[in-house]
């Protein structure tokens, strides 16, 4: 998952404690064969104040690699934008 650095992310609905730009995260036991779907939420502040949140939801299977880009927050587009992240 690639962010900018103080980004806030959650995989369903957990925060993760890794703060850095790219995060990579492995899923182990997954049954082969087998869909799984993962939220991702990445919630961050806007240089005008705001928190921003930009949401994701990714299907994977055993063996697969996905990369999952975040825009930078001042350029985010049709994502929700309050002074509470909800």
């Amino acid at each position: 998952v690639e962010v900018e650095a103080d980004t806030q992310l959650y995989i369903n609905d957990k925060l993760t404690s890794n703060s850095a730009s790219v995060r990579q995260f492995v899923s182990s036991n997954l049954t082969p064969g087998k869909t799984y779907r993962f939220n991702v939420r990445a919630d961050s502040m806007g240089s005008d104040g705001k928190r921003y949140s930009q949401n994701r939801t990714l299907e994977v299977r055993a063996g697969d690699r996905i990369i999952v880009k975040f825009l930078p927050r001042d350029r985010y587009k049709n994502v929700v934008a309050s002074n509470q992240v909800r």
